[in-house]
C-alpha cells in the first residue's frame, strides 16, 4: 500500500525572522510543478534566470526593509531583481534556503 500523506502541506506563505535585524521576511514554498531544470550530469542545475524566478515567486512581503535613505523598501519585483541580481543583504539565500526547507521537513516526516 502507498500512503500519500498531505499534512501540513500547504502553498501559504509564513513570516520569518532575519537574523538579528529587526526584519522580517514572508516566504512561501515554491511548487515544483512550475520548476525549469535541468538533469546534468546526475545532479539538477537551475539557471541563475530561473533561481531568481524562484526568489520572486517564494518571498511574498516584508517588513523592516529600507534602503539606503532608512525609507522602507517596496517588495516589488523589480525591487527583488535587483536584490537577486547583486546579491543584496543576503535574502535570496535565506529565502531559497527556506524553500528547500520545506521540502525537507517534508521529506524527513516521511522517513520516519
Amino acid at each position: 500500500m502507498l500512503t500519500i500523506d498531505f499534512t501540513d502541506l500547504s502553498y501559504d506563505a509564513r513570516w520569518y525572522e532575519f537574523g538579528e535585524s529587526g526584519a522580517r521576511l514572508k516566504i512561501r514554498p515554491y511548487p515544483l510543478s512550475q520548476a525549469v531544470t535541468v538533469i546534468q550530469d546526475g545532479g539538477l542545475r537551475i539557471s541563475g534566470a530561473e533561481q531568481c524566478r524562484l526568489f520572486k515567486h517564494c518571498l511574498v512581503a516584508w517588513e523592516g526593509v529600507v534602503g539606503a535613505d532608512e525609507k522602507p523598501l517596496p517588495c516589488t519585483d523589480e525591487v527583488k531583481q535587483k536584490i537577486y541580481d547583486f546579491n543584496l543583504g543576503g535574502l535570496a539565500a535565506f529565502v531559497l534556503a527556506k524553500d528547500r526547507e520545506f521540502r525537507q521537513a517534508k521529506d524527513a516526516l516521511e522517513k520516519n
